[in-house]
């Protein structure tokens, strides 16, 4: 298993980074089937043991907290690497380059798909079975990172199809573009005052 690691490890030529993420974990749902099942139980001997089984339960969450951890494997996706943005700064000077978000999210996939790939069976030889998040499963994932006090008692409102975007905008601009549009607002306000009179 160690040796197995380390060929994971060696033949990596792209960052990671490993999540380990420890939650504290909720049983009154797990104490309240355990109650069902005993009085659905259908000899008295079974009830006798899910009654010790459920004491046995009560007494360990009282004397230690109930983690749940999970372990992640992010895979960023970098789609441009620094001689790259000289190149470009040297060309285009330091106006934007625009660029659409489909075609970066495209170009993520078609990059990231066989480093995943990799991954998963890099993983798979050490043992361990490596499960690819799926679009709700992630959006489940940053909703509990995010909202943690709210997790506990609900999931998430949205659904994947009410996100209409692959990428996240700031809702603020920087500060730049800010004072830009601020300076470009009060010189047409200027202008239009000057119209009117």
């Amino acid at each position: 298993m160690i040796f197995a690691f380390a060929a994971l490890v060696n033949s990596l030529t792209f960052p990671i980074q490993v999540l380990v993420r420890s939650k504290r974990v909720d049983i009154t749902n797990y104490l309240a089937r355990l109650e069902e099942a005993k009085k659905t139980a259908y000899t008295p001997a079974l009830v006798v043991q899910i009654d010790k089984y459920e004491r046995f339960i009560r007494e360990l969450v009282s004397k230690n907290q109930v983690l749940d951890k999970r372990f992640y494997v992010v895979l960023p996706y970098i789609g441009i690497d620094l001689s790259q943005i000289k190149s470009f700064a040297g060309v285009f000077g330091p106006k934007k380059l625009k660029v659409s978000k489909w075609s970066v999210l495209e170009k993520a996939k078609v990059n990231l798909e066989p480093k995943v790939e990799h991954i998963i069976k890099q993983l798979a030889r050490i043992g361990i079975k490596a499960i690819r998040l799926t679009t709700e499963d992630l959006v489940e994932l940053f909703y509990d990172l995010y909202n943690p006090e709210v997790a506990r008692e609900q999931k998430a409102a949205l659904g994947t199809r009410e996100y209409t975007t692959p990428l996240v905008e700031p809702a603020v601009a920087p500060a730049t573009e800010q004072a830009a549009e601020t300076e470009q607002t009060s010189e047409m306000a200027a202008k239009s005052a000057e119209v009117e009179k």
